[in-house]
């Protein structure tokens, strides 16, 4: 594989100069949420490393000083996000080694890096920056700190494809009637947390706002019962990503909640979305890849439905900004 090449000739860089000691992951919007899945798996079973994840702007002019020889820093970014390039650059300036994440060999950003890596351009799940991200991330793990769970994690990506097709057959109906039901709502709350945190936030902030401009808040479970439950009844439309795995208590309480106290929630279980197919030692990790047929359904429906392409843009692309 790729990744396990790109991972094996950086550490081999640095070997005789104290390896790689901590991982920053920097992007913007959903580039950002992309590599969540990732900086989740390492933050959680990494026993070495330690992790960072910034916005790409915020890398660029309030980099982490510990950032340095001894680090490797990820930037994302499909088509060439200006803050995201500038990120790179400082980030390998400051001695890091550098891996892009982008859309086409013709990203500048391919210029400013150590190592690269194209996404997109297929149907493939797998192929997907989400996947490709995670798969450096258990890369990592694997050769920084023998884990044991790699041969799983391996079999695991040869699941994605059949799992996500059956989780786009199972969810199909549910999202035209979620369409139907919500395409006008004045508001939605996204609720996520654990390794789905990342994905609640690109369906609020991209899918939602940016796509279909409709307005849209996200929560993690875990802080939905310290403040933003207080805003819960029986008219604010609710969508919970429920994980499989250590975080799934905290979705619970919330569901307990929303059937005593809410009408308009839906619930998008990842166990009903196939999560349970991948080996167990890693299927947590996978809880996002699970979930993602589901939204990007809802997000094609209420485009049809709003007549608003995915496309159309008022500022971005159009306006200095």
């Amino acid at each position: 594989m790729i990744t396990e090449q790109i991972i094996r000739e950086i550490l081999e860089r640095k070997k005789d100069s104290g390896g790689i000691t901590s991982v920053y992951f920097t992007a913007c919007g959903g580039s950002l949420a992309a590599m969540y899945p990732a900086k989740y798996l390492l933050e959680s079973e990494s026993k070495t490393l330690k992790i960072g994840y910034y916005t790409s702007n915020e890398f660029v002019h309030a980099m982490p000083k510990a950032c340095g020889p001894n680090s490797l820093v990820i930037c994302c970014t499909k088509n060439g996000t200006p803050e995201t390039i500038e990120a790179c650059r400082r980030a390998r300036k400051s001695g890091a080694s550098t891996i892009a994440i982008v859309g086409s060999e013709t990203n500048p950003m391919v210029q400013e890096a150590d190592k690269h890596l194209v996404y997109g351009g297929t149907a493939q799940m797998s192929k997907n920056n989400l996947a490709l991200v995670l798969m450096l991330a258990f890369e990592l793990l694997h050769q920084i700190e023998d884990y044991e769970y790699y041969q799983d994690a391996v079999a695991a990506y040869e699941k994605i494809e059949s799992v996500n097709a059956s989780g786009r057959a199972y969810f199909a109906p549910r999202a035209k009637a979620f369409a139907e039901a919500y395409q006008n709502a004045p508001l939605i709350y996204v609720l996520g947390g654990g390794p789905t945190d990342g994905m609640a936030y690109s369906f609020e902030i991209c899918s939602l706002i940016e796509t279909q401009w409709m307005h849209a808040v996200k929560i993690n479970t875990g802080e939905y019962f310290h403040g933003p439950f207080e805003t819960t009844d029986k008219n604010l439309p609710i969508v919970l990503l429920m994980n499989d795995g250590r975080t799934r208590p905290l979705d619970e309480r919330v569901v307990r909640f929303l059937k005593k106290y809410a009408e308009k929630y839906t619930i998008i279980d990842a166990k009903e979305m196939g999560v349970n197919l991948f080996p167990d030692s890693v299927s947590e990790f996978f809880n996002p890849i699970a979930i993602y047929p589901a939204l990007s359904q809802i997000v094609a429906e209420l485009a049809v439905l709003r007549n608003h392409d995915k496309t159309v843009r008022r500022y971005m692309w159009h306006v200095e900004y």
